[in-house]
């Protein structure tokens, strides 16, 4: 994260710092304008309903690979995310003892 301004395949805005209050809208919008074409061609709408359920579809997937051992995935949302700029995501993968601590 950095300046602010943000291209994601050859498309160029300025959708602010994390911290303004419309950055998540203004980047959502952006993001959205490159996802549409692939939400459509795993027959998801291109809308914010189409996010959603890749998204659920995603975390899904990232649950079942961590519990077999694997976290290409969750590295890999981990990497998309610091590079818009988000949260990452809490590492799943603790053991039960630390769980209860």
């Amino acid at each position: 994260p950095g300046s602010g301004a943000r291209e994601i395949g050859g498309i160029s805005m300025r959708v602010g710092s994390a911290t303004d209050v419309n950055y998540g809208r203004r980047l959502g919008a952006l993001v959205l304008s490159v996802q549409a074409p692939i939400l459509q061609r795993y027959g998801l709408q291109p809308d914010s309903s189409g996010v959603a359920r890749m998204k659920h579809a995603m975390h899904r997937r990232m649950i079942e690979q961590i519990a077999q051992g694997g976290s290409r995935l969750f590295e890999l949302a981990n990497q998309a995310r610091f590079i818009l700029g988000l949260t990452q995501l809490r590492d799943t993968r603790i053991g039960f003892e630390e769980m209860l601590a």
